[in-house]
């Protein structure tokens, strides 16, 4: 049994209403400064059945619920928290008639907004405690913008590409995966391939801040060095964080 939740984040990216209004059904959130309703799942998680658990597309479960007790009474680590406030507040973004739709995965944007014009970016200020605790704990609050991808389906991706370097204000990217399901830490997520007229490298994207890809875009703009994900071995959460120049606002 897939949840109720799951369902109505599934249902936003084929909608042409609200994605956001409709992704949270009758989920408890709060709105932020945004004006965006976000979900906090920062204790508790959906309700899937033990045979969804680590499925692609499947919900994934709290440590609290894993070790068999009710939110609030065991302690649930942020980076699983992070993967659950990611997962229920990501939708299918959108730059002109541009979406991820097509490459089967949703977005949420945190702080200056990097490419995408949908959705409305999150302020840092609006983030919970324990995702501020984490970027704090790893020294990632040096960045000014993370750009977060959900890939849920095995068919979801994102194509070949390089970093839009007009907007940077330093080249530094730190990319980092978190396992959707918590029995899936020990697995490859995905795999990354750099591209150059050099040759090609290949990445095993695996769980947690100590397996993070980190480059400098704007030395691979210079050495014509592309980067893609083309497939999902497991549902993953992934954190991309840059350092932008600030946005023109009126």
């Amino acid at each position: 049994k897939v949840s109720s939740e799951r369902a109505g984040l599934r249902q936003r990216c084929g909608s042409r209403s609200d994605p956001v209004a409709a992704a949270l059904g009758s989920g408890e959130g709060h709105r932020g400064s945004s004006g965006r309703s976000l979900v906090d799942q920062g204790g508790s998680s959906s309700q899937g059945s033990s045979e969804d658990h680590c499925e692609l597309g499947a919900v994934a479960p709290s440590l609290a619920e894993e070790a068999g007790v009710q939110p609030g009474e065991g302690e649930v680590d942020d980076e699983q928290r992070i993967a659950d406030f990611v997962s229920a507040n990501a939708v299918c973004g959108k730059r002109g008639k541009l979406s991820t739709k097509t490459a089967q995965r949703r977005v949420l944007l945190i702080g200056e907004p990097y490419y995408f014009e949908y959705p409305a970016a999150l302020s840092f200020h609006e983030l919970p405690d324990f995702f501020r605790r984490f970027l704090a704990k790893h020294d990632l609050e040096r960045f000014n913008s993370i750009l977060c991808n959900v890939y849920d389906e095995r068919s979801s991706k994102i194509g070949r590409h390089q970093d839009d370097v007009a907007v940077l204000a330093k080249g530094e990217v730190v990319s980092l995966s978190l396992a959707r399901n918590s029995c899936d830490r020990h697995k490859r997520l995905a795999l990354m391939l750099f591209a150059s007229p050099q040759g090609e490298e290949r990445i095993q994207l695996r769980h947690g801040v100590e397996h993070a890809v980190r480059f400098d875009a704007l030395d691979d703009k210079r050495d014509d060095r592309s980067h893609e994900v083309s497939s999902t071995l497991a549902p993953r959460v992934n954190l991309t964080l840059r350092h932008l120049l600030p946005q023109q606002r009126n």
